[in-house]
């Protein structure tokens, strides 16, 4: 009697945990950052100087392990650090741009008066505003890549540009290294 009350107690817990299941994973967010390094921004007695650099989606090892999984991708944040630069006394109006692939705007900003060395990496960024338009032009680019990507990047789906202007306290030539970091936020599927 007493075993066949444990086979039953058995079997309606196996019952139970059967029909229970686990509970279904559900989609989930993900920040993913895509660092950009420009080339080092130089010029000569306080000329306005620009770098570009171009590159892909595909080129962000965060971006590849979890493209065939995301569902949407959006615009979140922007900042600027400075890697390096001389002379110290340098300030200017900082100016990053993102173009699409056919060299269409899509989001730029402008810092002006600023000394590179109050962003240095390791300390606080200087965080790019962007207006609301911008990010909804951005998120609309990238919703139409997403899954048209050049795996090679032979065609680059964007173009950034790093640019100083304004400059003062310098009277010879000047360089600037920084990096860009545009965050996305993503929804992917589990």
């Amino acid at each position: 009697m007493k075993i066949s009350k444990i086979i039953l107690l058995i079997f309606m817990f196996s019952g139970l945990m059967f029909f229970n299941g686990c509970d279904e994973l559900e989609n989930f967010e993900l920040n993913i950052p895509l660092e950009i390094y420009p080339p080092t921004i130089s010029g000569d007695d306080a000329a306005d100087a620009s770098e570009t650099v171009e590159f892909c989606l595909n080129q962000f090892e965060e971006w590849n392990d979890n493209k065939d999984k995301i569902v949407k991708a959006e615009y979140l944040d922007a900042a600027y650090w400075t890697i390096d630069y001389s002379p110290t006394e340098i300030r200017g109006t900082l100016s990053f741009t993102l173009y699409d692939r056919s060299g269409g705007f899509l989001v730029g900003g402008s810092l002006p008066d600023v000394s590179p060395g109050d962003y240095m990496m390791g300390g606080k960024a200087l965080k790019i505003v962007i207006p609301q338009e911008q990010i909804d032009d951005f998120n609309a680019y990238l919703k139409e890549i997403r899954n048209s990507e050049d795996p090679e990047c032979f065609n680059p789906s964007f173009t950034a540009v790093a640019s100083v202007s304004n400059i003062t306290g310098t009277t010879g030539t000047y360089s600037i290294d920084c990096k860009i970091e545009i965050v996305l936020k993503v929804e992917v599927e589990p």
